[in-house]
C-alpha cells in the first residue's frame, strides 16, 4: 500500500464515534467482500500468448466499479438486516443533486462519488461518500480532493463522513478525512 505511513492511525469506529453501528457494518461488508469476492480482488491475469505476442497486459484486472458494487451490496445488506439508516439511501456512481448535476466548484467539473449513503432529493443530512481505488491503480489524491469537498459545509453537499478506500489483496486502507481536512488511517487485514 502506497504512502499509508505518512498520516496517522486511527480507527474508524472512533472516526465514527456517533455512528458506530454504520462502521461495524461497513468492516463487517469488507469482510464479506474478502470472504465471498476474492476473486475480484486478487485475481490476475493470465498472459495468453497469440501467435507469440501477449495479448492480455499485466494490469488488466477486474474493474473497481465490480469491487465497489459487491461491497455495496454487502453493506446495504447488512444494514437493511439490522433495520440501520431506513431513512437514508446507498447509492452507487450518484451523480445528481436534486435535478441537476452534482458539481464541485473548487474541481470545476461534475462528479459521481463511487458510493454514498444520503437522503436522494435533499443535502441537508448526507452521511457517507467513499471514494475508492485498487492496489493496482493506486493514486488516491484525485478521490481525497473530492471528498474533502464533498464533506465541506460550504459547498453545499455537507457529507458527515469521507473515506477514501484503498483495496488491497488481503488487506483495506481507510484514509479517514475530517472536516478539518486531516486524514488518519485504519488498515484492516482480511485473509
Amino acid at each position: 500500500m502506497a504512502n499509508v505511513n505518512m498520516y496517522p492511525k486511527d480507527t474508524i469506529e472512533n472516526y465514527m464515534q456517533e455512528d458506530k453501528e454504520l462502521a461495524k457494518a461497513i468492516l463487517e461488508a469488507f469482510s464479506k467482500l474478502y470472504i465471498y469476492d476474492k476473486y475480484l480482488i486478487s485475481n490476475k491475469p493470465k498472459i495468453e500468448l497469440e501467435n507469440d505476442k501477449a495479448f492480455i497486459g499485466l494490469n488488466h484486472h477486474v474493474g473497481e466499479r465490480s469491487i465497489v458494487f459487491r461491497f455495496a451490496y454487502y453493506l446495504q445488506k447488512i444494514l437493511d438486516e439490522r433495520n440501520l439508516y431506513t431513512d437514508y439511501n446507498l447509492d452507487c456512481e450518484y451523480n445528481r443533486n436534486g435535478y441537476g448535476p452534482k458539481f464541485i466548484d473548487s474541481l470545476g467539473k461534475n462528479v459521481y462519488p463511487d458510493l454514498i449513503i444520503h437522503k436522494r432529493g435533499s443535502n441537508d443530512n448526507n452521511l457517507l461518500v467513499m471514494e475508492f481505488k485498487t492496489y493496482w491503480n493506486d493514486n488516491q489524491e484525485d478521490d481525497i480532493k473530492k471528498i474533502k469537498a464533498f464533506i465541506n459545509e460550504n459547498n453545499g453537499y455537507k457529507y458527515k463522513y469521507g473515506i477514501a478506500v484503498l483495496i488491497g489483496e488481503n488487506e483495506v486502507n481507510l484514509k479517514l478525512i475530517n472536516k478539518d481536512k486531516s486524514i488518519s488511517v485504519d488498515d484492516r487485514t482480511y485473509k
